[in-house]
């Protein structure tokens, strides 16, 4: 990125790839691309991901509330 300032009053500030930057345009394009087609697959995984993760948080406080009751002496509530 090259970043050029010109001496205006407010400042002027110019922003633009340098040669070597714009060698990423169309790997960062490709990825856009394949990211767009397989939008579909990508959400469902996520939602599989969240779910899981959600079901194995319930049973992590289960577990905590059982720990806390055996520590106190007071049966668990099931």
């Amino acid at each position: 990125m090259m970043r050029t300032v010109e001496p205006t009053v407010p400042p002027s500030v110019y922003y633009e790839l340098t040669t070597l930057g714009r060698t990423l345009l169309e790997p960062v394009k490709a990825l856009t691309s394949w990211a767009q087609t397989n939008y579909p697959q990508i959400s469902l995984a996520q939602q599989k991901f969240d779910q899981n993760n959600a079901l194995l948080s319930l049973k992590v406080e289960e577990n905590n509330k059982s720990l806390d009751s055996l520590a106190s002496g007071i049966p668990p509530r099931r």
